[in-house]
């Protein structure tokens, strides 16, 4: 079994020893350049990801360039939080980077998917999460791990504090305990496989368990020695890119109407007449509800809500393939399908 298939997040990171007594006082300060470039590479990051979004749904595969980019910057906010309040655990300055850095104290991998569910995509980043979302809640404070994203850290609720504690005991001892440092690893674990999950990174949904010590419990074998450095989940081989079906054309017009708008009266006329038995779309009279009015046009029944519904999976059965959609739309959407599909 390859730990991408025990553990598809991996979270690592080693106490430095000896930590400087008052460099956590001033580490705020210092990490301000970083905050900035994080504060763009998250809305980078938002918007990249309701473009994965769509290619989920289009093709069930995450973008590899995003993907990429993604982690990145989960990596970066890890690095920047793990030297400030998610764990004062090094005093060496985190670099400027969207790569791995394997030699820096703290790493995060990712397995990269080689398939995700197309339905799962829709909810898991908001209704299967609450749970999680609760729970972030104690732990990083009332804003959650989404007020964390700019490269803040994770030093807020039951994490600040105890990473509060620690920093206290160094200050008086210049020790950092070893215990406070386990459990605070193993907080900071539970909210980055949460943080992966919700990006959309990994169908496998994060345990409702604490995984405590710097080297990542989860990814090791019962029976297995504790390595200094566990290996970097192995990425399995790309598939085949899967022929176009009706489900997937479908999947691309929702989608592409919700990420760049459509300029028809309804979504409907995304679809070629023809595939209806229509000339061209009718023009309905001003008052009328377009829906209704199209169906009238068409002879079908049109008296209650469920005929309108009927109707509309009526028109996507229709659709066999991506010639059967309007060229305005394919235009407007040429580059997305060429960008998510290769």
């Amino acid at each position: 079994m390859t730990l991408a298939a025990r553990a598809p997040v991996r979270v690592d990171a080693r106490l430095d020893a000896p930590l400087s007594r008052w460099l956590w006082l001033v580490k705020w300060v210092l990490v301000i350049p970083h905050l900035v470039v994080l504060t763009f590479l998250w809305i980078a990051f938002a918007v990249v990801t309701v473009v994965a979004l769509v290619a989920i749904l289009v093709s069930g595969r995450y973008p590899q360039t995003i993907f990429d980019f993604t982690l990145g910057v989960l990596r970066w906010s890890w690095r920047v939080s793990y030297y400030t309040t998610g764990a004062f655990g090094t005093d060496r300055y985190p670099p400027f980077s969207l790569g791995a850095e394997p030699d820096y104290p703290a790493t995060l991998d990712i397995a990269y998917p080689e398939h995700l569910s197309r339905g799962l995509v829709l909810v898991k980043w908001w209704l299967l999460a609450i749970p999680h979302y609760l729970v972030l809640g104690f732990l990083l404070g009332g804003g959650g791990y989404l007020a964390t994203r700019n490269g803040g850290g994770l030093g807020g609720g039951l994490i600040g504090l105890l990473v509060l504690f620690a920093v206290v005991i160094l200050l008086f001892t210049g020790r950092y305990p070893r215990g406070l440092f386990d459990l605070v690893l193993g907080l900071d674990r539970w909210v980055l496989r949460v943080a992966a999950y919700v990006a959309l990174m990994t169908d496998t949904y994060p345990p409702f368990r604490l995984d405590l010590g710097g080297t990542d419990p989860a990814a090791l074998l019962v029976g297995d020695p504790v390595p200094d450095q566990v290996p970097a989940p192995v990425a399995p081989t790309a598939p085949q890119r899967p022929r176009w079906t009706a489900g997937r054309v479908v999947s691309l017009v929702i989608g592409s109407v919700l990420v760049l708008g459509h300029p028809y009266v309804d979504v409907w006329q995304a679809v070629r007449p023809e595939r209806v038995g229509l000339d061209a779309w009718p023009v309905i009279e001003r008052g009328t509800e377009w829906k209704r009015g199209i169906l009238r046009e068409l002879g079908w029944p049109a008296d209650e809500q469920a005929d309108v519904a009927r109707a509309w999976q009526r028109i996507l059965r229709s659709v066999r393939s991506y010639a059967d959609l309007e060229p305005s739309l394919l235009g407007r959407v040429e580059e997305l399908i060429d960008f998510v599909t290769a």
